[in-house]
């Protein structure tokens, strides 16, 4: 059967270009349709933080993007609070989202103030030098449907175009989502903002704060954000949570530009864009031949940078991905791990984002905020005392933009080892599996994770004992790319490792670490997703289990387990103490467990989110109706969601049984009450 390419990526902002861009480092084929013909004057996103520059460095962009931004290298980036940006300074945050570079800082490449738009421009100029790809700009997809063995979209002008996948990176309102029928949960909408792109040659000379990249304004009148995009006359503003009675669409764009700074001056009006901040996930990720990336699979209120970010991490993740499994040496489960992966990561960056908006210049202001005399100085004393104290986080999140971690990938060997605190203001580097590769300097200029071929894992090897010729062997039959990178460390440099022997996978993230490779097909099943194996051997090898799983070995058999999903209506730390604790419940979470993405109820650290939780709970359909029936759900604020059959394939071994995949096979349930 012949395609008309092997991917379609659906929309061409920052997350479709940089799916398309790592597909063209993979040689896949690819098709990029995106229906805007002109740039947007509404800059969206204005910062690529830590973790989109590192992967911007490792497709060789990094230097263009910084020469390309608008504001000049070592322009301020500075958080200025003010009640007025011609009013009192409150407080100010240096090095605000880690854009300066810092002798000691666990990274290679600081964050990067640029406007979303010329971000775009970047990739789509670097994707029309790649051979593999196709732009095709100003067409829609109206319909997508998909087989067995293929899939096909229906473009605007009666094309219709065939694949092997369909990625929709289009956005809140995603065509592709809907045409797939992947709901998106959450809760309701937080708030509408109004955001206004503006020309102000004057702005820059109005006031004596000195130069920044936001000012927030704190008073009672007109608590909103705003900063330059360029060093003349550039700006951007946002209104936060705006009174619901007001009509966003026919207010005075300029008044309120006004009364944000405090005094008359002229501007030219670019743009006006109400916006209703959400906290909503894709149900799921993945339903067949097509996914979702970006926009698609996940809203969330944009504080703290993380919502292009977060799309341009899901685009690197799926796209080697789909090169792996388009190429032959992945298996299945490595497209499934997509959403174990990257929708646990957006729950957390959801959780962080809305904590972070909940505190805006709507909160901190106080009645006499701008008094000139004793009460007034108090009360912005007291201001600057909970700005500082509430915002410091969303300007300082280095540890959970590098410091996330997949641990419940079936991608990742676990090593037995404990993860590190997650402290959203702090990095603790680790090459634990799982982990992003922690940064070290090789020499001047190049770092470690410099020396990883982005288009193959990577063993790094520290020392000459470890024998690695059967890993090497093993992936040149089987066409896994992988390349032997030999490192001369010093102790310290090597303990940071925590393993002579350490494989890096496509997107940097440590697959597994160990002192010797006893079982080098289970380890290239394991990461590559050929099988999904059970506990880890002592060596940290994919144990027998895996191996027999992976060899066809008799003691395999396939058998179903029935899952509900259910949907929480309280926070997570109220609904622990009520979830059941008995042994069935227990044992079946622990056998699907890490391929569910959770762990048994009364864990310290069970993957329980605001909004759902996933249960394993029968053997057979009228089981789970018996079992959910006799429980106090709705005393736990939950509804029923959905009811699907799971294949779930053991390895008969001695000491019991072990999973080594899961899959769904059954039906679908609408949420109820």
């Amino acid at each position: 059967m012949t395609l008309d390419t092997e991917v379609i990526v659906v929309g061409g902002g920052p997350v479709g270009l940089g799916l398309a861009t790592e597909l063209a480092l993979h040689g896949v084929r690819a098709v990029l349709i995106e229906r805007r013909t002109d740039p947007s004057v509404q800059p969206r996103a204005k910062l690529t933080n830590l973790r989109s520059m590192a992967l911007l460095r490792r497709w060789g962009l990094a230097d263009e993007v910084r020469r390309r931004a608008p504001l000049p290298d070592g322009y301020p980036s500075d958080i200025v609070f003010c009640t007025r940006m011609t009013g009192w300074l409150l407080a100010r945050f240096d090095n605000a989202l880690s854009t300066a570079a810092t002798p000691d800082a666990p990274y290679a490449e600081p964050a990067q103030q640029i406007p979303q738009t010329v971000l775009e421009e970047v990739l789509r100029t670097q994707l029309m030098g790649a051979p593999t790809v196709e732009v095709r700009i100003g067409t829609s997809v109206v319909d997508l449907r998909q087989s067995e063995d293929r899939a096909e979209v229906l473009l605007d002008t009666g094309e219709q175009l065939t694949c092997s996948y369909i990625v929709g990176c289009d956005g809140s309102q995603s065509t592709v989502r809907r045409g797939t029928g992947i709901s998106m949960n959450g809760g309701a909408p937080l708030a509408t903002n109004v955001g206004i792109v503006f020309r102000a040659p004057d702005l820059h000379a109005m006031h004596d704060l000195g130069r920044a990249v936001h000012y927030w304004t704190i008073n009672p009148e007109m608590p909103a954000i705003l900063g330059p995009l360029d060093a003349e006359d550039g700006w951007w503003f946002h209104a936060t949570a705006v009174d619901p009675s007001t009509d966003v669409k026919s207010i005075d764009a300029h008044s309120w530009l006004i009364a944000a700074v405090g005094k008359r001056f002229d501007a030219e009006i670019l743009a006006v864009d109400p916006w209703i901040a959400h906290r909503v996930v894709a149900q799921d990720y993945r339903r067949g031949r097509v996914f979702l990336a970006g926009d698609a699979a996940h809203l969330h209120p944009p504080m703290g940078g993380y919502g292009m970010n977060l799309g341009i991490g899901d685009a690197v993740d799926l796209g080697w991905k789909l090169a792996a499994r388009l190429r032959g040496w992945g298996g299945e489960a490595i497209l499934d791990s997509y959403q174990t992966e990257r929708q646990s990561l957006a729950h957390r960056v959801i959780r962080e984002s809305v904590d972070n908006y909940r505190i805006l210049g709507n909160n901190l202001s106080a009645p006499n905020i701008e008094r000139a005399d004793a009460t007034g100085d108090r009360a912005r004393q007291e201001a600057a005392r909970r700005i500082k104290e509430n915002k410091r986080k969303e300007f300082s999140s280095t540890g959970l933009q590098l410091g996330y971690r997949y641990d419940h990938s079936p991608l990742i060997v676990s090593d037995g080892t404990p993860p590190p605190p997650l402290d959203v203001g702090r990095l603790a580097p680790t090459a634990r599996p799982g982990h992003l590769l922690p940064h070290q300097w090789i020499e001047e200029g190049v770092a470690l994770a410099d020396l990883l071929k982005a288009s193959s894992f990577t063993l790094l090897r520290c020392g000459a004992d470890a024998d690695v010729a059967g890993l090497v062997k093993d992936a040149e039959r089987r066409s896994i790319p992988l390349t032997v990178v030999a490192l001369d460390l010093d102790s310290d440099d090597r303990a940071l490792l925590g393993a002579p022997l350490v494989l890096v996978r496509p997107d940097q993230h440590v697959a597994w670490r160990g002192h010797s490779i006893s079982d080098p097909t289970g380890l290239l099943n394991r990461v590559t997703g050929t099988t999904v194996v059970g506990p880890a051997g002592a060596d940290g090898q994919a144990g027998a289990n895996g191996r027999a799983a992976a060899h066809g070995q008799a003691g395999s058999e396939r058998r179903q387990a029935w899952v509900i999903r259910w949907a929480a209506q309280v926070p997570a730390a109220e609904l622990m103490p009520l979830l059941p604790q008995h042994h069935a419940y227990r044992r079946r979470l622990i056998e699907a467990g890490a391929l569910l993405g959770t762990r048994p109820f009364g864990s310290a650290d069970a993957a329980v989110d605001d909004h759902s939780v996933w249960l394993v709970i029968a053997s057979t359909a009228e089981e789970a109706e018996r079992l959910t029936a006799a429980e106090p759900w709705a005393a736990a604020g939950l509804r029923r969601c959905t009811l699907q059959a799971w294949a779930l394939v053991t390895a008969a071994v001695p000491g019991g049984t072990s999973p080594s995949s899961l899959n769904r096979s059954g039906r679908n349930g609408q949420c109820v009450q």
